[in-house]
């Protein structure tokens, strides 16, 4: 063997990761060498020193190493590195790949060198390529990148953003890159936000099925309508994809068994008016199998599918019940009369006829729970848990064999928790062995015989359990009594926010960090509580209202919902991000918002819908004045979807929102009759924008019958004005499908058309139906229409088989202050003890609130319960309590919460003395100073003395004098403008008629 063969056979072995080690060490010895002169490297040099010098080693590079890399680069070095890195994407590791994006890509493209910089950084609008930014800057790391990152990465200039996304290049990368979900759902926003109209051919296919649902498609024939159809379904579920309007408008004057067929799951895609109007009940009983399974319909397009099979031949059996799938929702409570108690049960232990019926209206899950309930005596054993809400609370009482394992698995609703929640305590001291369905019941009055060990033992285990803030605020009044400084960590972020911070300022940093993540809307903005824990945090924080850094919003959290104005403008632009979590502002903090929203964005004519995504939330608080520069096209693409959101879940935004936008249009419209008439894919695709952008006149003009009647359920649930409305019930009066007013069948769809009506034009319809008039009441607005509301009731029940039983009190219950008073006494006390339903009298009249008190302690009196459960039930009604039903219930020492005493009759306040005032409100005793303004206080204090008036801790003068002690005599002080009293000469008679008195013999 040859020297040189011997040296190659002896040579040493290194491992992978010595191997790693010496490449690591040989690419930092060169880069930290040449650092010294790389200032002068210009884009040649450093194409040299990739490709040639360092082209092995890049495999090695590191986010140490990265940071060797100057963060000075021109614009062509860095982006010819990128390029290089690129060149050899396959030798690199995923963590190596990874690291380039982070802290070499990122770190360039964020930083600021000069106020010259442009934003997007390297961005050129004079060049040739200018719009392949992302391939040019981010490459093959764009895989790596989040929505958030592109959006920091051109500082707010949406329209960029829109524009890179739809260069060719990025559509290559689209198609190339293994992107995250989220990445390919941004893309495809930003590209059908540049072009809503952009052929489906165009769209890169990894993102097709994101982008679908937001283009905006043309009139087709049926056979393009099918190709779509296809292609949504291809998609699948994941995408939650509907069928556009549109689509529906290519089919003929029939839906026909293989247009079913075709749709499939997409049929819930066609409007309760079309499915009306096109499909036949035959045709709908032959394709049932495949209606049945779709679990996407509404209440309202289920009941209309039930409707029409019911006029054909198709009986109500429970079999047939079985085979309606989820259109189960869609029945009437009636045809549950027709089944016996046998085929009930066995209804009741099928758990997808349960689950089914979990989507339907009250009326018919508590009619069902009421025949399963009928001739049972133990409710936990027979009730679907996910149908408890529906036991009435008589039944819950009385009931004597329970355990916790039943009670825990029960969908309860609170009222029914707070009824159980006395029953658990009493059941168990290991409190986190309740499930969060008992443990939403708490109440104080329950919890009051609980030792300060057990009480903070349950707190610890309602951690996460979502409660009101009338519990919030009795918990935190018994939890400020104890030292709970250093366990602070096993209480809700809540409990901690409504306890304030004075009994943590030895670790205020923590008890903000906390208090920072909770839901701060639970805390009225005028509490006391609140309005200090925001400059308390700042000083605990060490956080300068004028300047606030994003790592002090991060710290603040909720708190910086409470900034002011000029803190807003002055703070980090991370305040957006933070404010878009609270419910209301001032409107000192939304003109601020406004500006703020202009500094970072830029002026708001330049807005597109993908500035306006960002915004999100905060869209809310745009003024009118802001809104009248945002084009016509990105209103049209963000308020639909946004203002359905926040007519949900914030009522007061979503009208101030309507009334900004109808502000910002122009305010003289052009009446004419030639205008472009509406289609049923605009009512659709537009929902309450129409009813900023069509007055009433507009509407009489541009709304034909076939739209109007195709769209009736949709124009029915929309915000309307009163003529916008009444332009839309004389449309439909006039309408030749409805020559004798409108059919029952399509009741239900009128929505808030119905609160039009006049109380002779309602007792023309035939509400034959419970169901009807469930979907009359809760799909229309009411607050002021009780004369309406009346009509529709006894309309139903004028019925010859109606009665008002506890099914329809169950669906009546919501409007019981507007009904009147014929109605109200045909209420039985049998009928509210077996509805589970709660009748809240807060705004009744107060006659009308004793009537239904009487009613609900008449329907609860023979059922026995404790004094705090009988306290619940009452609660609800207590208006209408007189002063002996007071003193009663003060005997439960119930913890009344103070807002529900300032709901009770002044006159029957005023007749109880302290002892029992003391009973009823027990803590809450001392926040009668929170409502000394209230009626009921004040009629307490006109009939009180002031040691009475002093002895509830209240600062007010008595309307009582003090009484007169035997023997003495009272002389009241001067008050300002009386007449002064002569005491002297006063008191000089009263000395000589004692003496004379003295004198005079006795015989």
């Amino acid at each position: 063997m040859s020297l040189l063969s011997q040296m190659w056979h002896n040579r040493p072995v290194f491992s992978e990761s010595q191997i790693i080690s010496v490449k690591e060490t040989l690419l930092d010895v060169t880069l930290t060498q040449l650092s010294t002169s790389f200032y002068l490297y210009g884009t040649q040099n450093w194409t040299v020193l990739f490709q040639n010098d360092l082209v092995t080693l890049l495999p090695y590079f590191n986010q140490s190493l990265l940071q060797l890399l100057p963060s000075d680069l021109t614009c062509s070095s860095y982006q010819q590195i990128v390029k290089e890195f690129t060149l050899n994407f396959a030798s690199l590791s995923n963590q190596t790949k990874e690291d380039i994006f982070n802290h070499f890509i990122k770190r360039y493209l964020i930083q600021t060198t000069s106020s010259t910089d442009s934003k997007p950084k390297c961005y050129n609008s004079s060049a040739i390529d200018k719009d392949a930014w992302l391939f040019n800057n981010l490459h093959y790391c764009l895989t790596y990148a989040t929505p958030e990152d592109l959006k920091l990465f051109v500082d707010g200039h949406m329209q960029l953003l829109e524009d890179f996304s739809v260069d060719k290049t990025t559509f290559n990368l689209i198609d190339l890159l293994d992107l995250t979900e989220s990445l390919k759902k941004y893309f495809a926003e930003l590209i059908t936000a540049k072009n809503s109209s952009i052929s489906l051919s165009s769209i890169p296919q990894k993102i097709l099925c994101y982008a679908i649902g937001n283009l905006n498609f043309n009139s087709m024939n049926q056979s393009e309508a099918l190709k779509i159809v296809d292609l949504i379904k291809q998609c699948g579920s994941t995408y939650n994809l509907t069928l556009p309007s549109i689509v529906m408008e290519s089919f003929t004057t029939v839906i026909t068994a293989d247009v079913f067929q075709n749709l499939g799951s997409l049929a819930a895609g066609l409007s309760s008016s079309v499915i009306l109007q096109k499909a036949t009940g035959a045709v709908l009983v032959e394709n049932l199998q495949t209606l049945s399974k779709i679990e996407t319909w509404t209440v309202t397009q289920a009941s209309t599918i039930v409707t029409k099979i019911t006029q054909t031949n198709f009986q109500m059996t429970a079999s047939n019940m079985e085979s309606l799938g989820s259109l189960v929702a869609g029945m009437d409570s009636s045809f549950l009369a027709k089944l016996n108690s046998t085929e009930i049960t066995a209804l009741a232990q099928n758990e997808k006829f349960v689950s089914n019926l979990r989507h339907a209206s009250a009326g018919l899950k508590q009619s069902f729970v009421q025949k399963v309930t009928t001739t049972q005596t133990n409710v936990f054993m027979v009730v679907p848990p996910s149908l408890a809400n529906q036991i009435s609370a008589s039944k819950l009482l009385s009931t004597t064999t329970i355990t916790i394992t039943q009670i825990n698995q029960m969908s309860w609703s609170t009222s029914q928790a707070q009824i159980l929640f006395r029953t658990a305590l009493s059941m168990t001291t290991d409190y986190s062995t309740l499930s969060s369905n008992i443990l939403q019941g708490f109440t104080c009055g329950a919890a009051a015989d609980l030792s300060d060990a057990q009480f903070q033992s349950l707190l610890k285990s309602m951690k996460g359990v979502s409660v009101s803030a009338s519990q919030l605020k009795c918990i935190a009044k018994r939890l400020s009594t104890l030292s709970i400084s250093s366990t602070i960590t096993y209480y809700s972020a809540e409990v901690l926010l409504f306890m304030g911070s004075s009994s943590f300022t030895s670790n205020c940093q923590q008890y903000f960090n906390l208090v920072g993540q909770s839901n701060i809307n639970l805390l009225p903005v005028t509490s006391p509580v609140r309005t200090s824990l925001l400059s308390s945090a700042m000083s605990c924080l060490k956080i300068s209202s004028t300047s606030i850094t994003e790592q002090n919003l991060r710290s603040l959290g909720a708190l910086s919902c409470d900034l002011s104005d000029s803190a807003i403008l002055t703070a980090d632009k991370y305040v957006l991000t933070v404010l878009k979590s609270c419910s209301s502002f001032t409107d000192a903090q939304k003109t601020a918002i406004n500006t703020k929203l202009i500094s970072v964005y830029g002026y708001s004519s330049s807005w597109t819908i993908s500035t306006l995504n960002d915004i999100g939330s905060l869209a809310s608080v745009l003024s009118s004045k802001t809104l009248s520069q945002v084009s016509t096209v990105s209103q049209k693409r963000f308020f639909p979807g946004f203002l359905t959101t926040v007519k949900t879940q914030y009522k007061t935004s979503f009208t101030y929102v309507m009334t900004q936008l109808k502000t910002s249009k122009v305010t003289n419209r052009a009446k004419t009759v030639n205008c472009t008439n509406l289609t049923t894919d605009e009512v659709v695709t537009q929902q309450d924008l129409i009813v900023v952008d069509y007055a009433s006149s507009d509407l009489q003009n541009c709304l034909i019958p076939e739209v109007m009647i195709e769209s009736l359920g949709t124009l029915g649930g929309l915000a309307f004005d009163n003529d916008q409305l009444l332009v839309l019930k004389s449309k439909l009066d006039k309408l030749q499908y409805f020559p004798d007013g409108v059919p029952e069948d399509y009741l239900p769809l009128l929505g808030n058309i119905a609160t039009v009506y006049s109380v002779k034009e309602v007792a023309k319809w035939n509400i034959t139906q419970l169901k009807t008039l469930e979907f009359l009441l809760d799909n229309g607005s009411w607050q002021s229409n009780t004369e309406t509301v009346n009509a529709l009731i006894m309309q139903f029940l004028k019925q010859s088989n109606s009665s008002l039983d506890a099914t329809v009190l169950t669906v009546i219950a919501p409007y019981v202050c507007l009904l009147n008073r014929t109605i109200i006494d045909d209420i039985t006390a049998g009928a509210i003890g077996t509805s589970p339903a709660t009748l809240h009298t807060s705004t009744c009249s107060q006659s009308n609130k004793n009537v239904l008190f009487d009613k609900v302690k008449s329907a609860y009196q023979s059922v026995g319960s404790s004094g705090n459960a009988n306290y619940l039930l009452l609660a609800p009604t207590i208006g209408g309590a007189r002063s002996a039903d007071l003193v009663q219930i003060a005997k439960g020492s119930p913890q009344m919460d103070i807002d529900v005493f300032a709901g009770l009759n002044p006159d029957a306040v005023k007749n109880l003395n302290v002892t029992t005032l003391k009973s009823l409100l027990g803590p809450n005793v001392a926040d009668l100073s929170t409502i000394s303004s209230e009626a009921v206080v004040a009629a307490w204090i006109a009939t009180h003395t002031q040691s009475e008036v002093a002895a509830l801790g209240l600062n007010m003068t008595a309307g009582l004098p003090r009484p007169t002690p035997d023997g003495f005599i009272m002389l009241n002080a001067v008050t300002s403008g009386a007449a002064p009293h002569h005491f002297v000469p006063l008191l000089l008679s009263s000395i000589l008629a004692a003496i004379l008195h003295m004198a005079v013999p006795l015989f």
